[in-house]
């Protein structure tokens, strides 16, 4: 079995506490007369007032293993009787409820510190809760648990320590069920229960400086100036701010803040402000970078199918090579410009044969323009004016491009205008 202890200042709010839930039972009352909690609460301040005591209220939760048996009524009201005689508190008031049912089955005892103008000291009650819960299970056979205190068996361990340090040996190691209410808070402060110290302790062993602060950013975390001095993690989704000296060392710390600006960075009331900035500004540097990147993906993707192109007319300039050295064998050999301007128009033709059919005059036109400038830059040898038939290609290839374009838009507008005409048509008949 194990208790807890809590002192408090207002009877009213603990008493509506234990004896409003749904399933509360008042098992008894000592020095009071009345099972009403509200009448008992009233009486307990009237005795509490004739003292300067500020804290009178002092509740006790007992609760058995919950492999023990289910206790009775009269049980737990034995138990509440040993726990005020152990206390000292056999004269004072005290009201007894009962919360659960089976294996979670606990008792509330609400005391009241002050008697007759004075208030019960309660020096060292835990160590005396414990003993009386030693007691309690060795006479209601109750599974024993071992204390800091006391072991499962009701022996003090305080002697056995006392001895230790005297003859200068560690003295045992007292058993921990659970971290207290200070550790838990000490934990807190210090951050380590917190996103911000995971998050922090992390990444600052990869980054420094801008780098550390944006990567932080990137989790919602803002590196903040403190009110007076050093460095502050505020967590913009929970809230919350975390002393850096609490999550990283010294040595950490040296190895993070080099190259930062205290004075630069915001207040910790302005974090958020500036973390919706600072995500704005990134927008802005990259977003530049992925258009560039967009943009050299098309070229690269032009550039292809110009080589592309390249190739194929390559192919054709040497069947057309092949074509005009068989057709004029025998024959005396023609000047090197001639036979650049045959082969040109050997390709021409090729090249002419293998468009598409359009009907579109201007468009058709086009495209034979397009086939003319890819055969002269598929048999031309100069650099420079390779160079300018690529341009005049790329050109052509945009007002192509836009002449589809606007085919597609009149064709479009004719089918809708037909559709129209011929709807009113129908209309005219009926």
């Amino acid at each position: 079995m194990i208790s807890k202890g809590v002192r408090g200042s207002s009877f009213a709010g603990v008493l509506r506490y234990v004896a409003d839930q749904k399933d509360a039972e008042v098992v008894g009352e000592w020095n009071l007369g009345t099972e009403n909690p509200h009448h008992a609460a009233a009486l307990m301040k009237l005795t509490a007032n004739a003292s300067r005591c500020e804290r009178p209220v002092y509740h006790v939760s007992m609760r058995p293993d919950p492999r023990d048996r289910a206790l009775s009524n009269e049980e737990w009201l034995q138990i509440c009787g040993m726990m005020m005689k152990s206390l000292g508190l056999e004269h004072h008031q005290c009201f007894a409820v009962l919360h659960g049912a089976g294996s979670q089955r606990h008792a509330h005892a609400i005391f009241n510190r002050v008697n007759g103008g004075k208030a019960a000291p309660l020096r060292h009650d835990y160590a005396q809760r414990e003993r009386t819960m030693r007691q309690i299970e060795h006479v209601f056979r109750l599974r024993p648990v071992e204390g800091r205190f006391y072991d499962a068996v009701g022996r003090d361990r305080r002697p056995a320590e006392r001895t230790a340090r005297v003859q200068g040996l560690e003295p045992p190691e007292r058993p921990r069920h659970s971290k207290t209410t200070g550790e838990v808070r000490c934990e807190r402060r210090a951050g380590r229960s917190s996103r911000a110290h995971r998050i922090v302790s992390t990444v600052a062993k990869a980054s420094a400086g801008g780098a550390f602060i944006s990567a932080i950013a990137e989790e919602d975390l803002v590196l903040c100036r403190g009110q007076k001095s050093g460095f502050v993690v505020f967590d913009t989704r929970s809230g919350r701010s975390v002393s850096l000296s609490r999550i990283l060392s010294r040595d950490a710390r040296d190895q993070v803040l080099p190259g930062i600006d205290r004075n630069a960075l915001p207040a910790a009331r302005r974090a958020a402000f500036w973390l919706a900035s600072h995500r704005s500004s990134q927008e802005r540097v990259e977003q530049p970078v992925r258009n560039l990147e967009a943009e050299l993906a098309r070229r690269s993707v032009k550039r292809a199918s110009v080589e592309q192109h390249q190739a194929h007319s390559q192919n054709i300039v040497s069947e057309a090579t092949q074509w005009a050295s068989a057709a004029q064998s025998g024959a005396p050999l023609v000047a090197a410009s001639e036979r650049r301007h045959l082969r040109t128009a050997r390709t021409a033709v090729t090249l002419r044969a293998n468009l598409p059919v359009v009907a579109n005059g201007y468009l058709a036109r086009l495209h034979e323009q397009m086939a003319t400038l890819l055969a002269e830059y598929a048999t031309e040898r100069s650099f420079t004016l390779r160079i300018s038939l690529l341009t005049r290609i790329e050109e052509k290839e945009r007002q192509i491009a836009l002449e589809r374009e606007r085919v597609g838009q009149s064709s479009s507008a004719g089918a809708d205008s037909r559709d129209t005409s011929r709807a009113g048509f129908r209309a005219r008949t009926r």
